[in-house]
């Protein structure tokens, strides 16, 4: 489903069967820079500007991450930073802001987005 919130950017809202994928595999604060073990998120939205997420992992606000994000069948790396922490029983939904974002990369998710947008078209109208 679309998001229908007035945004520069929109959103798309990740479903259970999208082919959507992402992992954090860099951690940086100003005190430490952590490659780690590629940690697995579940995919909530996203934007040409940015993702949301839930983790149990507690991230603060303002933290860097870089992030690996397997959309259908292509790759994309691209790092943020956490924007937005909300607390949901045991795990968190981080707002990321993206940071750096390749145009081919902000392709492939405008891309994502508009095939959602048809398929949520022809739901409506019974196709």
């Amino acid at each position: 489903m679309i998001d229908d919130q007035i945004r520069k950017y929109v959103r798309a809202e990740i479903e259970y069967l999208d082919a959507v994928d992402i992992w954090i595999t860099r951690i940086a604060s100003n005190l430490r820079d952590a490659v780690v073990n590629p940690i697995p998120v579940e995919a909530i939205n996203i934007s040409a500007r940015g993702v949301k997420f839930e983790s149990n992992l507690l991230l603060p606000v303002g933290i860097m991450v870089e992030l690996r994000m397997k959309i259908e069948d292509k790759i994309v790396q691209t790092s943020g930073k956490i924007v937005r922490v909300e607390q949901d029983g045991d795990n968190y939904c981080y707002g990321v802001s993206f940071s750096i974002l390749k145009e081919y990369n902000k392709i492939i998710i405008s891309s994502f987005i508009k095939r959602k947008a048809i398929d949520q078209i022809h739901k409506l109208r019974g196709q």
